[in-house]
Order: structure tokens, then C-alpha cells, then sequence
């Protein structure tokens, strides 16, 4: 076995670094240290307890041994197993949890998931006992009949019963559907995004631009609890939400009591939005937000858009753009950092 100081020395930060991650170090310690002193006097519960704490705070291969172990004391084959599996993971040369491992699978069921996509969160039983993990996953179970919940942000939730016997090793492939948010649903918000920060936000309550930036909130023109118009396009999933796009729309609607969001790509071009594009984010952004109006408005808006990156200002002016087709010139002139032009022309 691994001895905790050779693991501490790479634990222990060196003096200029946060001191949170110190005191993770000296925490993580001495749950390891209680929890040798409580396996040492066979208490194997309490050991197993503090064990899980530092593995929680400072996960590796010595700590997830002594868990293993203390899972094989308690007669709990598939925990141990799960155990041994990640000591052998951060460690590959770990003969000792191999060994474990070979001894305690005869007793157990094993299912491999995988999802397409991959990354996808796997419960067993019940949602609320937490994630095992995420695909690809290698689940060790004890013998029975089992119910497997997988799921992904943007996927719709794949739920299916798995019966293994002991020493059974089954695999199961899941394809994930997108979940798509349409113009059926009751419109909760739309937003603009561009590198993840936000652009625009909509809802039946207001409207705020670049809020990141500080907001420049504004009066909404659509009732609260009014839909948005059906766009040209039903707005289903180009892109699920978690897809990475560094400049996309965002549609949220309510089908029933769950949330949906689709999320669509949009190209970043000159003089602005594609067309289509276009249509999409006036239907869901701009007829329920009003260009900047006022002198004061104007003056933020103006003093916003000369600090930005010049990047997230072609963003900003490619949306804004589209309540001032006619503004190109001035459009032109503020990307390159003088935006007053621009700005009057809204």
C-alpha cells in the first residue's frame, strides 16, 4: 500500500498558492488518518466514512484502495469492485486492486454503457441517490433486475430495466435524442450569445442588453405570459444547447412543467445575420426588445460598445444591426471603436 505521506507531499501546496487549498489538504489528511485508525480497530463503517470524505476532497489511487477494502470488509462486493476499479485507473500498475477485482467479479453483474453522445450522466434505481458517473461507464451491480436512467442536457432522458446475474458482464449501447423546443410551448426567454457571454435577453418580463457588461435593461413590447410569434422557421433543435457554438440563438419555452431549449448557430458574417438567421432572432429577441432609444440609453450603449472586444462587438452589432439594416457605414465605423454613428442611427 501507497503511504499517505508520499501522497501528502503532492497534496500540500506550495507556499504561494490560495490557502483553500491548503486547508482541502490538511482536511482530506486527516480523514485519511481516522480513517486507517477506525480500520486498524476494525471499525470498518467509520473507517469507511472518513476514507470516502478524503477520497471526496483528494481523490487517488490509495484512498480509492482503502475504500475498496473497506467495502470487501462490509461484504459489499460491487462497491469494492467500483473501488478497485478507480485505484486501477489512476494507477495501472495496482496488481493488488487487478487481483480484487478478478476475486470479486464472479460475484457481481457488470454493465458497460455508452451513449451517443458520449458524456451523458447514468443513475441506478432512482435519480435522487445521485450519478454514478458519466458515459462511457462501467457499472458494477449487484446480481438482480436493475433500473438504469441516462441522461444528457439538450437529450430527452433514456430509462431501461437490465437483469444480471452473477459474473455476468452485458454491455448496452444508448443513442440520445435531441430534445427540441418548438413555437407550440409558451415562450420563456430567447438569448443571444457569442463565446458564451450574453448578447441579448428576452422575456415576457423585459428585456436587457449585454448584461455581462452591465445592463442596459429596457422595456419589453410583448405582454407577460404572451407567446412569441411562430417564427418563418419552427424553431427545432439545430444544435442541442449543450453543443458548442460560439455565436447561437438560445429558444426556452415551457412544454408543461419542463423547460426546453433549443440552440441555433448563427454565422457571424458581414453585414450581419443570414438571412434566415435574421428572421430567427427577430422573431425571438427583437420584436420583444426594443432598439436603445434616448439620449441616456444611446450614451450607455455608446460607452458599452467601445469597450468590448472588438470580436464581441461585431456580435453585438451584427443583433443590433438588424433594427437598422440601413446603418452599415456607421455599423463599419464602430466596429472599429467609434460607435456613435451607430448608436444615433438606432
Amino acid at each position: 500500500m501507497i503511504a499517505w505521506w508520499g501522497l501528502l507531499a503532492s497534496l500540500v501546496p506550495m507556499a504561494s498558492a490560495a490557502p483553500i487549498q491548503a486547508d482541502l489538504a490538511e482536511e482530506a489528511q486527516l480523514h485519511f488518518t481516522l480513517g486507517l485508525q477506525a480500520y486498524k480497530a476494525r471499525q470498518f463503517p467509520t473507517a469507511l466514512a472518513h476514507l470516502l470524505q478524503s477520497n471526496r476532497l483528494a481523490p487517488n489511487s490509495n484512498t480509492a484502495f482503502n475504500v475498496a477494502l473497506c467495502y470487501d470488509r462490509l461484504a459489499q462486493p460491487a462497491q469494492a469492485w467500483r473501488f478497485y476499479a478507480a485505484s486501477l485507473q489512476q494507477n495501472e500498475n495496482d496488481r493488488d486492486a487487478e487481483a480484487a477485482m478478478a476475486r470479486l467479479a464472479p460475484l457481481i453483474g457488470r454493465l458497460s454503457i455508452d451513449s451517443d453522445p458520449p458524456g451523458a450522466r447514468v443513475f441506478v434505481e432512482r435519480r435522487d441517490l445521485g450519478e454514478r458517473g458519466t458515459t462511457p461507464l462501467v457499472l458494477a451491480l449487484r446480481p438482480g433486475a436493475h433500473k438504469i436512467l441516462v441522461e444528457r442536457d439538450g437529450f430527452v432522458p433514456v430509462e431501461f430495466d437490465r437483469e444480471l446475474a452473477a459474473g455476468d458482464a452485458d454491455s448496452v449501447a444508448v443513442p440520445l435524442t435531441r430534445q427540441e423546443a418548438t413555437s407550440e410551448g409558451q415562450w420563456v426567454r430567447s438569448t443571444v450569445r457569442w463565446d458564451g457571454e450574453v448578447v441579448v435577453q428576452a422575456s415576457p418580463q423585459g428585456c436587457t442588453w449585454l448584461p455581462d457588461r452591465g445592463s442596459l435593461a429596457l422595456d419589453t413590447q410583448t405582454p407577460s405570459g404572451t407567446p412569441m410569434p411562430d417564427p418563418s422557421e419552427v424553431p427545432g433543435s439545430r444544435l442541442a444547447i449543450n453543443d458548442d457554438v460560439r455565436f447561437a440563438l438560445d429558444v426556452t419555452v415551457a412544454d408543461g412543467e419542463t423547460l426546453l431549449t433549443t440552440r441555433h448557430g448563427l454565422r457571424l458574417g458581414r453585414p450581419g445575420l443570414h438571412l434566415t438567421e435574421a428572421t430567427s432572432v427577430r422573431h425571438w429577441v427583437l420584436n420583444a426588445c426594443p432598439a436603445p432609444g434616448g439620449d441616456a440609453d444611446r450614451a450607455r450603449v455608446v460607452a458599452t460598445l467601445q469597450t468590448l472586444p472588438k470580436s464581441l462587438r461585431r456580435a453585438v452589432l451584427a443583433v443590433l444591426g438588424e433594427t437598422t439594416p440601413d446603418a452599415g457605414v456607421a455599423a463599419s465605423a464602430c466596429a472599429k471603436g467609434d460607435c456613435q454613428a451607430f448608436v444615433t442611427a438606432l
